[in-house]
Formats: C-alpha cells, structure tokens, sequence
C-alpha cells in the first residue's frame, strides 16, 4: 500500500467514522477522530514508515483517540488543592468489624 491510494484512504474515513459515531451517537466527534488517525497515518507514511495492514493500522489509532477522548472527559480526583477540606476536617472511615458464627 503506497499513500497515491486516496480512494482506498478515503473509504477507510468512512467506515472508521461509522464504526465510531456508533459507539459515541456523536458523528462529529467520530468524523474528527476518523480525520485525525488519517492525517496520522498519512504522516507515517510521509516519514518512510510502512504498515503491514494500514486499514487496521489506522482503525487502532482511531480507536485509541477515542479512548483518550473518553478518558479526557471522566472526572479526575486530582483536582486543585482547594477543593478539599483541611486534614483535621477529614475523619477516616469506620474501619469495618467482621464477626464470624460462633
């Protein structure tokens, strides 16, 4: 596969953009993310890099943007330090007690 194969690329946008808009109901975001792993593998291939399966080359890089893209938007608890309380406002949590049968 050499990158003169627009039409195969762009066929590749395509279904990776379904593949992607299914799993977030959000076809811009998948089209943005389906763009994005082309324009990766394009620069790959600009650089000299070669891929065995390009097609699952570029479905593994979309996927991986998606998954970054998820994580980017879960809450974190490592926020500022001004939300939260003082030390000596924290109590620990209750430890609990097992109790076994007699």
């Amino acid at each position: 596969m050499k990158p003169n194969h627009v039409d195969e690329i762009e066929t590749w946008v395509e279904q990776l953009e379904r593949f992607l808009s299914v799993r977030f109901i959000d076809r811009e975001l998948g089209r943005d993310l389906a763009q994005e792993a082309a324009t990766r593998l394009l620069q790959g291939w600009k650089r000299g890099e070669s891929y065995v399966n390009p097609r699952s080359w570029m479905f593994r890089i979309g996927r991986n943007l998606a998954i970054d893209h998820v994580r980017r938007k879960l809450p974190t608890y490592l926020g500022n330090a001004e939300e939260f309380p003082p030390k000596d406002e924290v109590q620990a949590p209750e430890v609990p007690t097992w109790q076994l049968g007699d």
